[in-house]
């Protein structure tokens, strides 16, 4: 699934800065602590199609990159990787 922006953002200038939480691969476990925490942007590798509903309804933009993706930088990163 691709970036969601919600009609909410679209219509509120944005802010100087933002709050963004990170998740790789499958962090739609943790959608609702984002909610919780008002972050602006939630970034994850996987999205469950339930995420998009939940987003737009809390007004929180969610960029979903791929479960693989999303990990596989955090492995390289590692030493001896």
């Amino acid at each position: 699934m691709p970036f969601y922006l919600s009609e909410q953002s679209l219509s509120r200038p944005w802010p100087s800065s933002l709050a963004v939480a990170v998740v790789s691969g499958g962090g739609t476990h943790d959608l609702r602590a984002a909610i919780d925490q008002r972050i602006d942007l939630f970034v994850t590798g996987d999205a469950a199609h339930e995420t998009y509903h939940a987003a737009l309804e809390a007004g929180i933009n969610v960029l979903s990159g791929g479960h693989y993706r999303s990990e596989m930088f955090g492995v390289q990163a590692m030493p001896g990787a």
